[in-house]
């Protein structure tokens, strides 16, 4: 009889950690994509600020896939968060909109 209810305590046990693991899972996910979102997204834009600022007949269809080749990469990184509170960091930097 006990190992009834310990059997029974296990599985319920383990299936309240599932569900929270993958609510925590969904959730910094969602985080994590939306720094990588607004990264993407500042490296896009400093990009264009440079090629402004070139003469010539340098256009932007140049670095066209930089910043996705770029962005492929973050998900190779530990962590981004981290980075941002790292002092002189320049991820940290863009994420934070230091101009």
């Amino acid at each position: 009889m006990v190992k009834l209810h310990s059997s029974w305590r296990d599985q319920l046990f383990n299936l309240i950690a599932d569900k929270v693991a993958a609510a925590v899972d969904r959730r910094i996910g969602a985080v994590m994509d939306r720094i990588e979102a607004r990264l993407v997204e500042r490296l896009d834009g400093a990009i264009d600020r440079l090629t402004d600022q070139i003469p010539g007949s340098l256009d932007d269809k140049l670095f066209d896939g930089l910043v996705g080749r770029m962005a492929k990469r973050f998900p190779l990184l530990d962590s981004l968060a981290s980075l941002i509170n790292l002092p002189g960091s320049l991820i940290g930097d863009i994420l934070k909109g230091r101009q």
